[in-house]
């Protein structure tokens, strides 16, 4: 059973995207589908600096709010807004691992790629530009410390050059 703790506020995404990114591992993804709750262990996050038109629109959202984007033109992105207003950077989450049943069986634990975590918790383009602290979708826990976070390599080809890398639980 999940050790209730309070939502993560705004204030938690004024730093910098690799830090945050490396700080929301271990925490808890939450969301409310109708009377129903799910957690998922947030265990891969993505940082990025310098968006602001690689999505196709101006990028300015305060720190702590959602932007939903499509990558490859069919999969939703969940992206956090980081830092200050105006200066483009984000952290995305990119795998998971669902603590309780979730709505769709096919995915039974491991919920791995960012439009697969967006399709199986039904978050589409309705959460954009709302805070992460709102009632049907946040973030809760404590992480699980730098030292149990690894930086993952990638070839430059898979990672966009906004990117400030990848980071991923030590298992």
């Amino acid at each position: 059973m999940i050790d209730s703790k309070q939502k993560i506020r705004n204030e938690f995404f004024t730093r910098d995207s690799k830090t945050v990114a490396i700080d929301l591992i271990g925490r808890y993804l939450v969301r409310r589908i109708d009377d129903e709750i799910y957690h998922l262990e947030i265990i891969e996050t993505g940082a990025y600096a310098g968006i602001s038109r690689k999505f196709g629109k101006e990028f300015s959202y305060s720190p702590g709010y959602i932007y939903i984007y499509s990558a490859q033109g069919r999969n939703k992105v969940l992206a956090i807004s980081t830092m200050t207003e105006n200066i483009p950077s984000v952290v995305t989450i990119r795998r998971a691992i669902s603590v309780e049943s979730l709505p769709e069986e096919k995915y039974r634990t491991m919920i791995d790629g960012p439009g697969k975590l967006t399709d199986v918790l039904k978050i589409g383009k309705e959460f954009d530009g709302f805070s992460i602290e709102n009632e049907n979708l946040w973030i809760e826990g404590n992480a699980v410390g730098a030292s149990l976070v690894q930086h993952m390599k990638s070839s430059k080809e898979k990672m966009s050059k906004n990117c400030l890398g990848y980071f991923k639980l030590k298992i």
